[in-house]
């Protein structure tokens, strides 16, 4: 298959894109969204002028299915309108980023090349910042008048996915081992100082966690590729029943004893109540979006927890926030059971992308890394429909596929014979 030749305006456009791609995400999030719809109108544009690389059709198939399943619980929704924006949202997201992706692997390898380097470019642009903000005792966040977890926390999410097609170019540096291995050294220690700094914990411990997947599918391929694709999907559909059973509210006490963070204590509050109220709606859900219109983001909750310094705290909080700060909860909430099974089967068919098909040790490595942050921050923190989230980790898929030799060299194969 020919690459694909941007024209300089082109070039210089997506060039500018990436470049400026952490420093948005950081200061201004939502931002994003721009920056995935000029790249997948950029895909969209030259799909039409020559082919581009396929994507795996049975996983695209699932990424579309899910938000057209979506626009049609809109018909039994508790907000039907809000149901069906946020779905076409959606839908319109995993069109572009589609186009986005399948553009990145149509590309020479030139092209590939110059927009990593924007990206590692624009990165250390983004840290440097985050670093120059802490030095001036947090000018910033005083400006916005939030704490840094509050004003940072979304830059530091996308930071810490970054992170990986970073780790790829740096394995793809035509220097010594022991150079590259050096450099990661240097190069991971002070990312998470600035990620420890934001006080996000879930941008830290996913990268932390994605270091593990990385370390085990380079290391140990065989058997990590073997317990991430029954752990994962045995995670998903156990962890509604254990939000149900395990975190009873007269259980969560004991669970205080142990560690001491009130948004902790809260987020199990939250995710017993979410697992109960599946059981209300538990085939076709309340809708897309439907959390933040349910009646009991309208209720409080009264609660108490045992701080560090050992007094205890009563607190007032929603029973729900605007959504249930898991994607598992989400999917079955949502979109009933049958958007769970296809929450599942994505993740299930992902995996299988990163550990059945052509891809080199490294670039498998890098995938697990990237995909177990990923997981663990809908896991744990994000809802699952946050368009400035989606559209950040579509570009970082796109430029980390980019990159992946072992695709390009199974397509070459394909479209020889």
């Amino acid at each position: 298959m020919t690459p694909v030749t941007l024209s300089p305006f082109v070039h210089r456009l997506l060039h500018v894109v990436i470049f400026l791609f952490i420093p948005i995400a950081i200061v201004a999030p939502h931002m994003v969204v721009w920056e995935i719809v000029i790249g997948g109108l950029v895909g969209l544009l030259y799909s039409r002028k020559q082919s581009l690389t396929e994507l795996p059709k049975p996983l695209i198939t699932t990424l579309l299915v899910i938000p057209l399943w979506a626009l049609v619980t809109a018909f039994w929704a508790e907000h039907p309108v809000s149901s069906l924006t946020t779905s076409l949202k959606i839908l319109t997201l995993v069109i572009l980023g589609l186009y986005w992706c399948r553009l990145t692997l149509s590309l020479p390898q030139s092209t590939r090349r110059s927009l990593i380097t924007a990206l590692i470019t624009g990165l250390l642009l983004g840290m440097l910042f985050l670093t120059i903000d802490i030095w001036l005792e947090k000018p910033w966040q005083h400006f916005w008048g939030k704490t840094s977890a509050k004003a940072f926390s979304q830059g530091s999410l996308i930071i810490s996915l970054a992170a990986w097609p970073t780790t790829l170019w740096v394995f793809r540096r035509p220097y010594p081992l022991s150079w590259r291995v050096g450099l990661l050294i240097c190069w991971l220690p002070s990312l998470f100082w600035v990620l420890l700094q934001i006080d996000c914990d879930t941008s830290f411990i996913g990268l932390f966690m994605g270091i593990f997947a990385f370390l085990g599918t380079y290391s140990l391929p065989r058997l990590t590729s073997w317990g991430m694709r029954f752990f994962i999907p045995v995670l998903i559909v156990s962890f509604p029943f254990i939000s149900l059973f395990a975190f009873k509210p007269a259980y969560i006490p004991i669970y205080n004893s142990y560690f001491h963070s009130a948004s902790y204590i809260d987020r199990l509050y939250l995710w017993n109540n979410v697992a109960t109220t599946i059981l209300d709606h538990p085939w076709g859900g309340i809708g897309m979006d439907g959390t933040r219109h349910h009646e009991k983001t309208k209720s409080i909750r009264d609660w108490s927890f045992i701080d560090q310094t050992g007094n205890q705290q009563k607190i007032q909080t929603q029973h729900f926030s605007i959504h249930p700060h898991n994607a598992i909860l989400q999917l079955w909430l949502e979109l009933g059971l049958f958007g769970f099974i296809l929450g599942i089967l994505l993740a299930y068919q992902v995996l299988q992308q990163i550990y059945r098909t052509n891809l080199l040790s490294i670039e498998k490595a890098v995938s697990a890394g990237l995909f177990t942050g990923t997981f663990l921050i809908i896991w744990v923190n994000l809802g699952f429909w946050q368009n400035w989230w989606i559209s950040g980790l579509w570009i970082i898929i796109g430029l980390t596929i980019a990159m992946f030799k072992g695709k390009e060299e199974a397509n070459e194969k394909i479209y020889d014979q």
